[in-house]
């Protein structure tokens, strides 16, 4: 198995993990053990983006073409090297969602 194999696994487990718990700070522990376990994920270099759900809708609705790039860096308040960054990480699946919306908790 590739490292680039092997991270598609460990992304695609990570993100089923988000989705069932909403966030992998509200996972329970076994699971998040299981992806440090998982084969691969010790050979990685590639890089992953860590962001909140919050900057996650805002920075999806800029590449879904719903608002501009430009706003997105606005409402974010960030730069546009910041937020174009983060836009390739979310089109190449290399991201984490790392904490929870207030609204959330």
């Amino acid at each position: 198995m590739t490292a680039k194999a092997g991270w598609l696994d460990v992304m695609s487990e990570l993100q089923a993990i988000e989705a069932r718990h909403g966030s992998v700070l509200k996972a329970p522990k076994s699971e998040v053990d299981y992806l440090h376990k998982m084969q691969g994920i010790k050979d990685l270099d590639i890089k992953y983006v860590e962001m909140t759900r919050h900057e996650y809708n805002v920075l999806k609705k800029a590449l879904e073409h719903r608002i501009t790039v430009r706003f997105a860096q606005i409402q974010l308040g960030y730069s546009s090297s910041w937020v174009r960054y983060r836009l390739g990480a979310i089109r190449n699946g290399q991201y984490l969602i790392t904490d929870l919306d207030e609204k959330e908790e």
